[in-house]
């Protein structure tokens, strides 16, 4: 993206990890059983002027993964 419109994401940006259940939908995507944990990461990024650049969200298949801080 920096390289097409010399825009980054920048300090300020907003990142939350909650924790939630697949429902029938999500868990028909991500092919895993009703119910099954799933870390949610949404975030809301924000370039070097300030201005809104992206809005993500994941899902994150909580018996795949192991988060170290």
């Amino acid at each position: 993206m920096r390289e097409r419109t010399d825009r980054r994401a920048f300090r300020g940006s907003e990142q939350s990890l909650g924790i939630q259940l697949a429902n029938d939908e999500l868990a028909k995507l991500l092919e895993v059983p009703l119910a099954e944990p799933l870390f949610n990461l949404r975030g809301r990024y924000r370039d070097q002027f300030n201005k809104p650049l992206y809005v993500g969200q994941q899902y994150i298949i909580g018996s795949r993964y192991t988060f170290s801080m």
